[in-house]
């Protein structure tokens, strides 16, 4: 495995770009890196894919995995939610243990406000401003991006640790804090039940009845389709053959960005670079890989997105390209929430007034048997 490390600077503030190039020979390898990417990054919004050939193979089993497995695609705005109630023994007991629960909070910043995730292992993080922090009196450590004038600290606790049941003095003084503190959140939620005939909503109809209100929401698939789109071809050795490797795989993902928000080229074999003889928006692909005129598929799924998912779609992309002749790559970008509490492991934060970068792509090229992982994170 060859891999690399580019930090750069945007409007003064500054990011790492991994690049991590897998030897699909190395079967084992590549599941884990792969897997471990996408696991770590706990909460997404969005996944950009884009398919350098006409997809309806891949169309078809994006729509099968809707109907098979819609809990996939479902999810919650819970409104002001109290903090205590995910204490509670039947909460844990008939969720968090009998399925994955994933809620983020929504509508506050981490720069000046608390904010709070709970992750699907059962670990509930607080992000909390000093005020908040010393009024609670829980036990937590300094953000790692404290100032002068903001000291943030950030607090843990595992709900499903065997040390916390009521009973227990750690647990009764957790509970007796936030009940009286009586601090809530509207939260994104999701829940994927082990039993598949559970409904997703009972986590949601569970809080309604302690009169939490809930919003039920649908992650959206769209599709745009192009024709006589200039694409590279990312065929064997084009990334060996590079004199500058970051720089390559930069021109590479500075086009598929330009192709997610629609300002790519249609019939021009130039380089990725203004096209200032026509319109200056249009962008063209400068890495050195030869390039063909092909169609394009370009598929866009937002809402709250559970890992799960982005495992299931990772997996058809793989056996899309066992069988698609004509397409030996393709870009799956995922996006990330930019005031989560939790960045990459259980314990990551997030930068804070940074650029907001939190995503990954996963590349898989057929030809050269190879595959990039990109991740993108503010430090």
């Amino acid at each position: 495995m060859l891999s690399s490390t580019l930090k750069l600077a945007l409007e003064t503030e500054e990011f790492d770009l991994h690049f991590s190039k897998l030897d699909e020979r190395d079967k084992s390898k590549e599941d884990a890196q792969i897997k471990d990417c996408i696991e770590k990054h706990w909460f997404n919004q969005s996944l950009d894919l884009i398919v350098p050939c006409r997809a309806e193979g891949l169309e078809l089993q994006l729509a099968r995995i809707q109907t098979e497995n819609p809990e996939l695609f479902e999810y919650f705005l819970i409104k002001s939610l109290p903090l205590s109630h995910l204490t509670k023994p039947d909460f844990i007991g008939a969720f968090l243990k009998r399925g994955q629960v994933s809620l983020l909070s929504d509508g506050s910043c981490l720069d000046g406000e608390d904010c709070a995730a709970l992750l699907s292992t059962g670990e509930l993080v607080l992000h909390l401003t000093e005020e908040t922090y010393e009024r609670l009196q829980l036990t937590g450590n300094l953000s790692h991006y404290n100032t002068k004038r903001r000291r943030n600290h950030v607090v843990t606790i595992d709900l499903v640790s065997p040390l916390f049941k009521p009973g227990s003095k750690y647990y009764e003084h957790v509970k007796k804090i936030l009940t009286e503190s009586k601090l809530s959140f509207d939260f994104f939620a999701s829940w994927i039940p082990d039993n598949k005939d559970v409904h997703p909503v009972s986590l949601a109809e569970y809080f309604k009845n302690f009169d939490v209100n809930y919003k039920e929401k649908k992650t959206i698939v769209e599709t745009c389709k192009q024709e006589n789109v200039t694409v590279p071809t990312l065929d064997s050795g084009w990334l060996v053959d590079a004199e500058d490797e970051s720089e390559e795989i930069e021109n590479l993902y500075e086009w598929l960005g330009a192709v997610n928000c629609g300002i790519v080229s249609e019939g021009d074999p130039a380089p990725m670079e203004v096209n200032s003889d026509s319109d200056p928006a249009v962008c063209h692909c400068a890495c050195s890989s030869t390039k063909n005129i092909s169609n394009l598929d370009v598929f866009h799924v937002s809402g709250f997105l559970p890992v799960r998912l982005i495992e299931r779609i990772y997996e058809i992309i793989r056996e899309h390209m066992k069988t698609a002749a004509d397409c030996g790559w393709m870009s799956l970008t995922v996006h990330g929430f930019n005031h989560s509490p939790v960045l990459l492991n259980s314990s990551g934060e997030p930068g804070i007034y940074t650029i907001g970068m939190n995503s990954y792509t996963l590349l898989p090229c057929r030809d050269d048997r190879q595959y990039l992982i990109r991740e993108t994170v503010s430090p």
